[in-house]
Formats: structure tokens, sequence, C-alpha cells
């Protein structure tokens, strides 16, 4: 067994534009965050953060016996919309932005809950999960009064596979399903599939086939779309 502690202290300067208003703001940081782990098999991990504009905690457990792994944790954050788009996009393959985006950018306060279950097997494993994202709307901790972006809560539900095909060919999939409502009154429903195959062509090159398409469904017609990608790619060490 072992017991780590880690700590920060530190100075930030930020400047928030929104487009309106602009304001500078400053202060001390602290950081202070534990770990302990025991023989490899269960990892704890606690994280506390002190800024001028809020505090904010986080935590985890991660607990591998045998072929299974399961994780739960709890995060405590400033986000963006952009932020939000992209972490909100992932789900076992490449992810793609959003071709309907109607938010003006914000700053929100964000707390995430996570569960997942992992089976492995000889040449794979499947991946079972849920996030739960609440965001507040933060704008009036930077430039007090304004609320010009609605809250927001997200649950997802996602499974992936990985198969190891050959000793250089590993396949991917993915699917995820995603709920969005925000306090104006739009709710959303992202349906995403993803699948890849990726090759080890020698140590110093690889490459990637992958295929994604996702679907919204809205209770606003004008935010619902259907989308398709595929692609290739190579990636070259030097």
């Amino acid at each position: 067994n072992s017991l780590s502690a880690v700590s920060e202290i530190g100075y930030e300067s930020d400047e928030f534009d929104n487009g309106l208003f602009t304001r500078s703001d400053s202060g001390s940081i602290f950081i202070a965050g534990l770990t302990w782990l025991r023989k490899g098999e269960v990892t704890i991990n606690l994280n506390y953060e002190d800024h001028y504009y809020g505090n904010f905690g986080s935590g985890s457990v991660y607990f591998k016996r045998s072929r299974m792994a399961y994780k739960l944790s709890y995060t405590e954050d400033v986000t963006t919309d952009l932020d939000q788009d992209i972490g909100n996009l992932t789900g076992g393959g490449d992810s793609i932005p959003s071709p309907v985006e109607g938010d003006s950018t914000g700053i929100f306060l964000q707390k995430t809950f996570q569960a997942s279950a992992t089976y492995f097997y000889e040449r794979g494993s499947i991946d079972l999960g849920a996030r739960l994202d609440k965001r507040r709307n933060g704008t009036n901790l930077f430039i007090p009064g304004r609320l010009i972006n609605p809250d927001e809560d997200f649950l997802e539900l996602n499974a992936n596979w990985s198969h190891q095909l050959t000793l250089r060919h590993v396949l991917t999939m993915g699917i995820l399903k995603r709920d969005r409502d925000v306090s104006r009154g739009s709710h959303d429903k992202d349906y995403i599939f993803n699948t890849a195959l990726d090759y080890q062509i020698n140590p110093m090159l690889s490459g990637k086939f992958f295929y994604t398409s996702n679907q919204r469904n809205s209770n606003f017609r004008n935010s619902e779309y259907d989308s398709s990608i595929v692609g290739a790619s190579i990636n070259v060490l030097f």
C-alpha cells in the first residue's frame, strides 16, 4: 500500500470578454491532492482547489480484480461551451464538432458524475459507462449581473468494444446516447455510432480508417440533424 500527497500554491490572472463587457481578475491559487494505492488493485484520488472565483473538489475510486475494472468519479470545475461540446463528443472513436451550434460562448460551473465498468478478455475489452453533467451559469462570477447563457444538464450512456484482430490490426466500435436539457426549453437527444480500424504497418508507420455517424432529435426543429464522416489517417514517427 502507498499514500502520497501533493500541494501547489500560485497566482493567476484572467481576462473575461463576452463581447459586451470585459473584466480582469486575479488572485491566489491553492491546490491539494491525496492518492492512496493498494497493491495495484485499488486507487483513490481526492483533490481540492481554491481559486479567487470559487472552491472546487474532485474524487475518484478505481478498482480492478481479475478481468473486471470499475471506476467512479466526481469533479467540479469551470468550463466553457467549447470545452463542453468537445468533452461530450467522446465515446470510443474520433469525435466531431456539432454542425449546429446556437449558443453563445459562456462560462459555467460544472459538476460531473461518471461511472464505468470494463471487462477484459484475451484480445480486447468491453466497456459500459454513464456520465451526468450539471452546468450552472457562472458568467456572473466574472461579469456580475450578466446571465447570458442557460443552465444545462447532460446525461450520457455509452458502450465501447475493442478487439485485436491480429498483431497489427485493432478494431473498435462505440455507441453513445446523450440527452441534453436546457433551462430555456431545449431538449436534445443525440445517437452517435463510431467504428475504427487501426493498423500498424511498421514501428514507425501506422494508420486508421474510421466512420462516425450522429443523429440528433430535438423539440426545436432547426436543431435536428444527421451527419456522417468517413475518413482515414496515417501517422509517421520521426
